[in-house]
């Protein structure tokens, strides 16, 4: 979604400055090399035209990257629950962390295990939120079909991360424009098995 603010805010301003310098070329070759020269060769029309579409574009790239799978988590279930993982899944109790963590959108995380009967499980968590449909990104986190193994809810973690488009970023900012905020939430936690 910040991805689609910050197109749209350069596309705005492009749309301003085409409208300051139309020139209204009417022959192609002219209008090529007017470009070639430094000046503006759109008309208003085209320019509001391109900005349309490459914002349907870029709502439709968002809303496709709200469900892919993604594998760049670092941190264990610790820092959502404030219980070990084996009171809230038993099967998890002689099981080991693969490393292979990731999400699927901002929504759910996942953990990977190797289960004590030798098989290979991940451990999920998603937040329960009412636009979120978390059995269809409880199925992504598999590249092919999954499995649930077992399903519950646990009380956990969720940190709400706001950004602004436009800010000043100071020394040592790590998410500069943003503001988290941590609260408890319930939580949709289960096992998946790939197939």
């Amino acid at each position: 979604m910040v991805h689609m603010i910050k197109q749209t805010t350069r596309l705005l301003a492009l749309a301003a400055f085409l409208r300051r310098g139309l020139t209204g070329y009417r022959r192609p070759f002219e209008g090529i090399r007017g470009l070639v020269r430094g000046e503006v060769a759109m008309t208003y029309k085209t320019c509001v035209s391109l900005i349309g579409t490459t914002l349907l574009c870029a709502w439709a790239v968002d809303a496709a990257r709200a469900d892919e799978r993604e594998m760049n988590v670092r941190q264990g279930p610790d820092t959502i629950f404030d219980r070990p993982v084996t009171e809230i899944m038993a099967e998890l109790s002689d099981a080991e962390a693969t490393g292979e963590n990731g999400r699927v959108g901002n929504e759910l995380v996942f953990w990977g295990y190797e289960l004590a009967d030798g098989r290979q499980a991940f451990f999920f968590a998603c937040a329960m939120i009412p636009s979120i449909d978390c059995d269809e990104r409880r199925r992504s986190v598999c590249l092919g079909d999954a499995t649930l193994i077992r399903s519950a809810q646990a009380r956990g973690k969720v940190r709400h991360v706001v950004c602004r488009p436009v800010t000043v970023v100071g020394v040592g900012d790590l998410r500069p424009g943003c503001t988290s905020t941590d609260s408890a939430s319930d939580l949709a936690v289960g096992l998946v098995q790939c197939n």
